[in-house]
């Protein structure tokens, strides 16, 4: 009987050695999200430096061709690779 009180005791124990680290552990990420949070932000980000919608699109105006010519040197044979000088 005095070997299952202690037993008792010993795993009382333990789940209190649970429960304090995850007390622990949730201060600590509290901490951790607080500091993440303000970190470079100081709330008072003008408008214009925030994330706004993309205008862009994928139209080529027409005076602008679509193919490019190649340039003169790429149909040289290449003197750095492997036979090269």
């Amino acid at each position: 009987m005095p070997e299952q009180i202690q037993g008792i005791k010993c795993i009382k124990n333990v789940i209190m050695g649970i429960l304090l680290l995850y007390q622990q552990m949730k201060i600590y990420k509290e901490m951790l999200m607080e500091k993440m949070k303000s970190t470079y932000d100081d709330g008072n980000i003008p408008e214009i430096d925030m994330p706004q919608s993309d205008n862009a699109t994928n139209n080529i105006p027409e005076e602008f061709p679509v193919t490019v010519e190649p340039l003169p040197e790429s149909t040289r044979p290449r003197k750095d690779g492997p036979g090269g000088e």
